[in-house]
């Protein structure tokens, strides 16, 4: 999925935002890194998901965790191929499913 993601980002003086999207995938805690390849798939209740979201997105307060999900997948698949955006699908549960096949 990197690779579809591979795009310059624009120029600016801010370090985070001179990353390229398909880094922000990637996890820089060598720790946290090796144990996503070792343990089982995570399987995230969607009300769980979206309770994340609002705690810890830092959320405007008009604006839902619904809605900024939305714009999210919205714009990730706008940068992905068909076959990937259906290979995604296939992982996310109920609701979150239904979010991604409507953004």
């Amino acid at each position: 999925m990197a690779e579809e993601l591979h795009e310059e980002m624009l120029p600016t003086d801010d370090k985070a935002m001179q990353n390229e999207v398909a880094d922000l995938w990637k996890d820089t805690n060598p720790i946290v890194a090796f144990l996503s390849r070792i343990r089982p798939v995570l399987n995230i209740k969607p009300e769980t998901f979206l309770f994340r979201i609002k705690q810890e997105a830092g959320l405007p307060l008009h604006v839902t965790p619904e809605s900024a999900v939305n714009a999210v997948f919205s714009a990730t698949k706008e940068e992905l191929t068909d076959d990937r955006i259906q290979e995604i699908a296939s992982y996310l549960p109920g609701e979150i499913r239904t979010m991604w096949d409507q953004a």
